[in-house]
């Protein structure tokens, strides 16, 4: 992938400022990938103010979407991903939860979202995943790739819970 400046934008669904201001200064300082953070977006849950996150989101065409979310926030940030999709926005989104449970992790990933990270947000745990959700878009084979190994890991980890060995049937 060449050196590039890719554009990001990002929605807090936070009520605190500390990882916004954590992950805003490890995404400006990222130099490989080379991210440009647009504009910091705060979601709302009414419609009107939801489309016009959106519209300003959608006419800044971010290849990328960070997203802060809160556990207490999930039901507006489930809201603000639909309206997304509902307008044809199909840029990778990526969601920093703050504090991580299982089910709002299956939820965002039903939804569509890229990948969800988990505190602590460090460029060590990071960067790696922001790289890795570029170039799976910009690489079907990798795209591929990254979903077999899911697959074989959640496979895997089922049978590992109930001690059988997996059979894989191709």
């Amino acid at each position: 992938m060449d050196q590039e400046k890719i554009k990001a934008c990002m929605v807090s669904l936070s009520d605190t400022s500390s990882a916004l201001e954590n992950l805003t200064r490890i995404i400006s300082s990222c130099a490989n990938p080379p991210l440009i953070l647009s504009k910091i977006f705060t979601a709302v849950s009414d419609r009107p103010g939801t489309q016009d996150s959106i519209e300003a989101i959608y006419r800044l065409k971010p290849e990328l979407v960070f997203m802060v979310i809160a556990s207490g926030h999930l039901k507006q940030a489930v809201f603000f991903i639909d309206s997304l999709k509902e307008n044809g926005f199909n840029s990778e989104t990526l969601a920093f939860l703050e504090d991580p449970t299982a089910e709002a992790t299956i939820d965002l990933l039903k939804l569509g979202i890229a990948d969800v990270i988990y505190p602590p947000f460090s460029e060590e745990n990071v960067v790696p995943r922001i790289w890795r959700i570029l170039n799976s878009s910009r690489d079907p084979d990798e795209k591929l790739l990254g979903r077999l190994k899911e697959k074989l890991l959640q496979v895997h980890c089922q049978f590992w819970y109930r001690k059988e060995t997996p059979r894989l049937k191709f």
